[in-house]
């Protein structure tokens, strides 16, 4: 085998390298692009449930919600009782 037989052969192998390394990256990219989508979800979830609450709730409820929020719960316990307060509210 001369040099340049020796040179396609890496050549070959370096292409199939690039191919699976670009797979692997574009599932990543995909895995990503997935997790940036749910994060939004969950905020556009969030924000709809904290504006329902403040626009339609009652004035009690929505002081015990800022209540909440001033008492510096987490976000976390911040949806939790919005979706509570869906829950046991006509809201």
């Amino acid at each position: 085998m001369d040099q340049r037989d020796s040179n396609s052969q890496n050549s070959g192998q370096s292409s199939q390298t690039n191919g699976a390394g670009r797979n692997d990256e574009q599932a990543g990219e995909r895995r990503a692009a997935d997790a940036d989508i749910e994060t939004l979800e969950y905020y556009k979830t969030f924000l709809a449930r904290l504006l329902t609450v403040v626009s339609h709730g009652q004035p009690e409820t929505v002081e015990r919600l800022f209540q909440t929020i001033r008492s510096g719960a987490t976000q976390e316990q911040i949806f939790e009782m919005l979706a509570e307060l869906r829950a046991t509210e006509a809201l």
